[in-house]
């Protein structure tokens, strides 16, 4: 996250004059990228469960 940031103010900066993006304004994003990874752990987690991989060495 800090990364993409840091590369969106490098752009907007291009223009001679710095600029600095508001953290506050990003949170909504935050939240809903938060919130599909935990969504992806929690379904990968209950089919890891529910049907397990067969160990192909066994």
């Amino acid at each position: 996250g800090h990364v993409v940031v840091a590369i969106y103010e490098r752009i907007r900066s291009r223009k001679g004059k710095p600029y600095r993006a508001d953290v506050r304004k990003l949170l909504p994003t935050t939240y809903v990228v938060l919130s599909l990874l935990a969504v992806l752990f929690v379904t990968s987690f209950y089919l890891d469960i529910t049907h397990p991989v067969v160990n192909p060495f066994s």
